[in-house]
C-alpha cells in the first residue's frame, strides 16, 4: 500500500507539529487564557446576535456600490502589475540564469516578500495620502515577490527536453523561456494567479481600515459605532463578493485543465 506521507516528509511535518507545541508553551498559551469577563460575554452575543439580522443604512447603501468597485478597481491593479513585475523577476530568479544574476534577484525578491501589504501601506499612505494609489503600490509590492517566487520554482520543476531542444537548435535563453519554459506552466502560474487575486479583493477591502475608501472603510466605520448589524452587513457584501470570484476562478481553472488533457 502506497503511503500518503513518504519517509522525509513525514519527518518534516512532524518537526512542524513538534515545533509548534514548543512555540505553544514557550509563549504560554493556556485554554483559560480565552475565558472572557461579562463584558465580553455580552460583546460577543450582541456581536454574533447581530449576524441574523444584517443591516446596510441608506447612507451606507448610498456608497456600497463605489466601495465595492473601489475595492475590485485596487485589486485587479494591484493583480496586473504584480504579474508583470513578478514574472519579468522570475526570469532572473530562475535556475538557468548565471548565479551572478540569480542570487541578487532572489535577495530582492526575499526582501519585497518580507514586508506585509498594511506595513507598506502606511509607509505610502504617508507619502501619497488617502489615495488609491498609495492601496495599489501597497499590495504590488510583497505580491510581485511572491508571484516571482512561485513562478520561478514552477519554471524550475518542468522537464528540461523542450528547453534543450530549443538551446541546441541555437535559440537564445529569452526565446526558450517564452517559447518552452512558459507554456508548460501556464495552467499552474494562472491557477496561482487567481488565487491570489481572490486574496488581494481581501487585501484591498483591509485597506479601508487605514482610511481608503474600500468595503473596510464602511466595515471599519460600523464597527467603531457599534453598529454591528452594519458591520455584518458588510461582511455579507465582501463573502459574497468573494465567493463569486472563487466560483469565476474555478471556471476558468476547469477550462484550463480540460485544454490542457486535449
Amino acid at each position: 500500500m502506497r503511503q500518503v506521507f513518504p519517509g522525509p516528509r513525514r519527518g518534516f511535518l512532524l518537526c512542524i507539529l513538534l515545533a509548534g507545541f514548543i512555540a505553544g508553551w514557550l509563549i504560554d498559551l493556556q485554554p483559560r487564557q480565552l475565558n472572557p469577563g461579562e463584558g465580553g460575554v455580552e460583546l460577543a452575543k450582541r456581536f454574533f446576535g447581530a449576524a441574523l439580522k444584517p443591516h446596510i443604512s441608506e447612507a451606507g447603501r448610498d456608497g456600497l456600490f463605489h466601495a465595492v468597485v473601489q475595492t475590485l478597481k485596487i485589486a485587479f491593479a494591484a493583480i496586473g502589475l504584480s504579474i508583470l513585475l513578478g514574472l519579468a523577476m522570475a526570469y532572473f530568479c530562475c535556475e538557468f540564469m548565471h548565479p551572478a544574476i540569480r542570487h541578487p534577484f532572489r535577495v530582492l525578491m526575499a526582501c519585497l516578500r518580507s514586508v506585509h501589504e498594511l506595513l507598506w501601506a502606511t509607509l505610502f499612505l504617508a507619502a501619497f495620502g488617502m489615495s488609491p494609489i498609495a492601496a495599489v503600490i501597497a499590495l504590488t509590492i510583497p505580491y510581485t515577490g511572491t508571484f516571482a517566487k512561485l513562478y520561478a520554482e514552477m519554471i524550475d520543476e518542468i522537464e528540461a527536453g523542450p528547453a534543450n531542444s530549443l538551446h541546441a537548435c541555437g535559440a537564445r535563453s529569452f526565446q526558450v523561456f517564452l517559447f518552452a519554459r512558459l507554456p508548460l506552466v501556464f495552467a499552474d502560474m494562472v491557477s496561482y494567479t487567481l488565487y491570489r487575486l481572490e486574496c488581494a479583493i481581501r487585501s484591498s477591502a483591509v485597506m479601508g481600515f487605514m482610511g481608503i475608501t474600500t468595503l473596510g472603510y464602511y466595515l471599519s466605520t460600523a464597527y467603531e459605532n457599534a453598529i454591528y448589524a452594519e458591520v455584518w452587513g458588510y461582511l455579507y457584501v465582501l463573502i459574497v463578493l468573494v465567493v463569486v470570484f472563487e466560483r469565476w476562478s474555478s471556471l476558468i481553472r476547469h477550462r484550463l485543465n480540460v485544454g490542457v488533457q486535449a
